[in-house]
């Protein structure tokens, strides 16, 4: 819990991955789930515009959800992107930018009617889909639930609206519980010139050789210590 964030420095392109995930505990319902499901395709079509078309150096924003029910009611929602490391202070904070402007404000007219006609299209994809029917099935016989409520999709529908989406970001996308995470490259040491430095300052060492520890006496070495962060953990 609690706002954590992890850097770990690996492999050699010039660019940086970058992932804002937040998490946490909330009862699960159709309703908070449509609410969230319409965050998620909002944030998708914002982010994208702010961060690819208007500010550019991303090579590819993409946000992504989950709401579980078991083991307990749990969500997440992740904001990820690549861009040089230099541009990546700059993006997150316009990423902040946008998640405080639909926190305030809500969406525009003119995105709820592209969320309502995605979800539409999306819906009928879905009831032409065997896949979906066995594992919504499934979802609701585990959860001793009637399968009838698979039917109500397009009513909830309507859900989908200015306000909602406000109420879901300001329960979601709280600033007091978030993971950053970083990819950076890796830290490559300078060149040395091929020289072995002088021992004991270019005098010559000291007769009578090492010390060799006594019967019973472990020698001694320096307790190594990691440079790597601690991982977060991953909420479920």
């Amino acid at each position: 819990k609690g706002v954590t964030e992890v850097t770990v420095h690996a492999g050699k392109e010039d660019k940086t991955s970058v992932s804002l995930m937040f998490h946490g505990e909330a009862r699960w319902s159709e309703n908070a789930h449509t609410d969230l499901d319409s965050l998620d395709t909002y944030l998708g079509i914002r982010v994208r515009e702010v961060l690819r078309e208007k500010l550019g150096n991303v090579y590819s924003p993409s946000v992504s959800y989950g709401f579980s029910r078991l083991p307990y009611d749990s969500y997440n929602l992740s904001v990820s992107f690549e861009s040089k490391p230099g541009d990546v202070e700059r993006l997150l904070q316009a990423t902040r930018d946008v998640i405080a402007e639909v926190k305030k404000s809500g969406i525009d007219p003119s995105y709820v009617e592209k969320l309502r006609s995605e979800r539409t299209r999306d819906v009928e994809e879905y009831y032409r889909s065997n896949a979906f029917w066995l594992e919504r099935l499934v979802d609701k016989y585990r959860m001793k639930e009637d399968p009838r409520q698979i039917l109500t999709l397009h009513e909830l529908t309507q859900r989908v609206t200015s306000d909602n989406v406000r109420s879901a970001a300001q329960k979601f996308l709280r600033d007091d519980q978030y993971l950053i995470a970083r990819l950076e490259p890796a830290v490559i040491a300078p060149a040395g010139d091929g020289k072995m430095p002088p021992m004991n300052d270019g005098k010559p060492p000291p007769t009578g050789g090492a010390k060799t520890p006594a019967a019973g006496e472990q020698g001694r070495t320096p307790s190594s210590r990691s440079t790597q962060p601690a991982a977060a953990a991953r909420p479920n």
